[in-house]
């Protein structure tokens, strides 16, 4: 009779763990995805409300600014729907049908910005004066990185599920 109270008593706790770790993962999860798509965004803003150049078809491609720690491309759209690309080297820039496919993806989204997920991107769309603009950045480290956070927090719930059981079960069941 009092070993199944214990059993059940290192039940409760060990299930009371469980919820609490959850919980927390959770929590962890949802402030650091929400904190690197701010920062995404906010590096795609900081290319995006840059004035164009005047012409975009005469211009040469420019790299994004020193502060733009993702690959970052920006297509521009001009009134006559002519697609001028320029940012990273991380890309082709030079593969028309692609650029439109991207643009027309973005343009099908209500939103001002979005995710298109087939190819790791999120974009930001711009308009200034005449003409349109949509900033695309690579999204796949981003995902890396939260991959790499869930398996170092399994890895980490369970050697410590694992230690707090053992002492749990060791402080109720040595005394038998």
């Amino acid at each position: 009779m009092l070993k199944q109270l214990k059993i059940k008593f290192v039940a409760v706790i060990m299930s009371v763990f469980t919820v609490l770790f959850a919980a927390i993962f959770g929590f962890v999860m949802h402030l650091t995805k929400q904190n690197i798509e701010r920062d995404s965004i906010e590096m795609m803003r900081t290319v995006a409300f840059r004035p164009p150049d005047s012409d975009p078809m005469h211009s040469k491609p420019d790299k994004p600014p020193n502060s733009i720690r993702l690959p970052v491309f920006t297509i521009t759209i001009s009134k006559h729907g002519t697609l001028v690309a320029s940012g990273s080297d991380f890309f082709d820039l030079t593969d028309q049908a692609a650029l439109q496919t991207l643009v027309d993806i973005a343009e099908q989204s209500k939103e001002p910005s979005g995710i298109i997920a087939e190819y790791d991107l999120r974009f930001l769309k711009n308009e200034f004066r005449n003409m349109k603009s949509i900033v695309f950045a690579d999204i796949s480290s981003e995902k890396a990185m939260l991959r790499g956070l869930i398996r170092n927090f399994i890895l980490i719930g369970l050697i410590g599920y694992a230690v707090f059981f053992g002492n749990v079960a060791k402080e109720f069941f040595i005394f038998d």
